[in-house]
């Protein structure tokens, strides 16, 4: 089997470790108020929608993970985006790490017309 490039291994390694971690974690922190949000922290997206389970169970997820030094994220519905925006091409959930996929997908080529997909 071939290497994958650095990039995408750390990719994979911090997936799986954020996975271990989640599934292991059942405290949940409450987020950060943005003024008390590291300089430094990463942007970090959940996109998801209302009524997608699977967008509920990362978010309790994320919340056990994140630490006061991550900051906090942002949910976005996917629903409620403008019909150009080219995160309505990602599937529900998602996690964006400043911009890029936390699982090393590649980004969506365009925006669907109407729903994103699920």
């Amino acid at each position: 089997m071939p290497a994958l490039p650095a990039r995408r291994s750390r990719h994979r390694a911090a997936a799986l470790a954020l996975a271990l971690l989640a599934t292991g974690c059942p405290a949940q922190r409450p987020p950060l108020p943005a003024a008390d949000m590291p300089q430094d922290a990463p942007h970090i997206e959940l996109l998801g929608r209302d009524g997608c389970g699977n967008s509920a169970t990362m978010a309790a997820r994320l919340r056990a993970v994140l630490t006061p030094a991550d900051g906090s994220f942002a949910v976005v519905d996917l629903d409620a985006l403008a019909p150009e925006d080219p995160r309505r091409g990602h599937g529900a959930p998602t996690v964006l790490v400043d911009g890029a996929d936390l699982f090393g997908a590649p980004p969506p080529a365009a925006a669907p017309e109407g729903r994103a997909p699920s």
